[in-house]
């Protein structure tokens, strides 16, 4: 089981796969540095993720140096 930042418009546009932004061991881990590198994202099944939290939080992107609204997911292979 992982924890992931994923773009709420991820879930809006219902694309399988969905792009995972970054990935952490645990929820605090991924929660304790809010930056992605856009150049090193991955593909997952819309079926991997386990569970969205429902308020999005503000992560930071690397290559633009803006803030954008992700969502915590907890995610799995089925």
């Amino acid at each position: 089981m992982f924890f992931a930042f994923i773009a709420p418009s991820e879930f809006a546009s219902a694309h399988d796969p969905v792009r995972v932004l970054k990935m952490a061991a645990s929820r605090s881990d991924l929660l304790a540095d809010c930056s992605y590198d856009p150049d090193h994202t991955s593909l997952w099944a819309l079926a991997d993720v386990i569970t969205t939290e429902p308020a999005p939080v503000a992560i930071y992107n690397e290559r633009t140096g803006l803030t954008e609204d992700a969502r915590v997911c907890e995610m799995g292979r089925k």
